[in-house]
C-alpha cells in the first residue's frame, strides 16, 4: 500500500514538474515527464470544464486546457534537448497545435487548417515519444541517470 502511494506521488510530482518549470527552456525532459504531464493537463482541463459547466459558466474544455499552453511549450523545448536537438522548434510546434485545436472544430475547419493540425500533432507526438539521446549531451546530463533530488 505504501509503495503504491509512493509511486503515485512520484508520478504526480513528475507530471506536475512542467508547471513548476514553466519558464525553463534549458535542460532536458524525459518521455515519462511529458506523457504524465499531458495526462494530468488533460485531466485538470476536463475537471475545470466540468466544474464550470456545473456552475453555469461558459468555460469550454479548450479554454481550460489553455492553462497548459506555456508549460507545453517549455516542455517541448526540453524534450527536443533530451533527443539531442535544438529546442526552438518545440514551442512553435506546440503553439501551432494549441492554436489550431482551439480555433476550429473538425467539421468547420478549412482543409489547409486540418492538414496543418494533423501535421503539427504528428510532430508534437514525435517530440514527446522520440527516444532520448543516451548519456550526457550538450543540453545537460541524462535526467534518467541523475537522482531527482539532485536534478532540481
Amino acid at each position: 500500500m505504501l509503495k503504491g502511494l509512493r509511486i503515485l506521488s512520484e508520478g504526480l510530482a513528475l507530471g506536475l514538474r512542467p508547471y513548476r518549470d514553466v519558464l525553463l527552456f534549458r535542460g532536458r525532459a524525459t518521455r515519462s515527464e511529458a506523457f504524465l504531464f499531458l495526462m494530468l493537463a488533460g485531466t485538470i482541463g476536463s475537471v475545470i470544464a466540468m466544474l464550470a459547466a456545473r456552475l453555469g459558466l461558459t468555460v469550454g474544455l479548450t479554454d481550460a486546457q489553455m492553462l497548459a499552453t506555456l508549460p507545453i511549450m517549455t516542455l517541448s523545448a526540453r524534450r527536443l534537448h533530451d533527443i539531442g536537438l535544438p529546442g526552438w522548434p518545440g514551442p512553435l510546434i506546440a503553439a501551432t497545435v494549441m492554436i489550431l485545436c482551439a480555433s476550429y472544430s473538425p467539421s468547420e475547419a478549412p482543409v489547409a487548417a486540418e492538414v496543418a493540425r494533423w501535421l503539427s500533432l504528428i510532430a508534437f507526438y514525435a517530440i514527446v515519444f522520440w527516444p532520448p539521446a543516451q548519456g550526457e549531451n550538450r543540453y545537460g546530463t541524462d535526467p534518467r541517470l541523475v537522482p531527482q533530488s539532485a536534478a532540481h
